[in-house]
């Protein structure tokens, strides 16, 4: 039991440390996730909603920065400077790191 608890808090550790802190325009520090989206042209939206507006559309190529999962439908990220939201299943890039924060949250 205790081996099982040991290497739960390293895969743990292991996974949280991979996130990456950064500095909002505040200067306060938050923690970042590396995502990708799925396809070129995913939308990035103002409010969590498909009815609001477009900020921007994302390509495959575009750094973005996961902050966290809104609801079970929407994330907030970062694209440069431009803060939004993106359905959560239109993100990919790792999916273990965004649980582990998730749960660190809690």
């Amino acid at each position: 039991m205790k081996k099982l608890i040991l290497v739960a808090a390293f895969l743990s550790v292991s996974t949280l440390s991979l996130a990456q802190s950064t500095k909002s325009k505040t200067g306060a520090t938050t923690n970042t996730i590396p995502a990708q989206a799925t396809a070129n042209d995913v939308k990035m939206y103002r409010q969590a909603g498909t009815s609001s507006e477009v900020l921007m559309n994302l390509q495959t190529t575009d750094k973005i920065e996961y902050h966290r999962k809104l609801n079970s439908s929407w994330a907030v990220v970062t694209v440069g400077d431009k803060v939004g939201y993106v359905l959560f299943s239109e993100l990919t890039n790792p999916k273990p790191q965004i649980l582990a924060m998730e749960k660190k949250r809690k």
